[in-house]
């Protein structure tokens, strides 16, 4: 019986061992983590708003996005008439900085 406890008890530790630093080194969880908790203070729009705000202006479908969490900027790039159209944006306003394409 202590034998069985003892092993269960080392598979836990081993398994909370190897999981943790997996995920606490992960930039892009970060990343994510820390837009979502920007997102839900207000302190930037959400992806989802950008899109659809900058969408409609620029045209085209949309093919990537990126959000620097430093500058608070998205980058949304449009695949429009066979050219590739970057736009960026402001995550706080969600003012169109520049567009850099056709």
């Amino acid at each position: 019986m202590k034998f069985r406890v003892a092993f269960v008890w080392l598979a836990l530790c081993v398994s909370a061992a190897t999981a943790a630093p997996a995920q606490a080194l992960d930039p892009k969880m970060k990343d994510h983590d820390a837009a979502r908790a920007a997102t839900k203070s207000g302190e930037i729009r959400s992806l989802g708003e950008i899109k659809s705000r900058v969408g409609n202006r620029v045209g085209g479908e949309l093919v990537g996005s990126k959000l620097d969490m430093d500058r608070k900027r998205y980058r949304l790039r449009y695949l429009r008439e066979g050219s590739v159209v970057e736009v960026d944006v402001d995550a706080k306003t969600g003012h169109i900085i520049d567009i850099d394409g056709n």
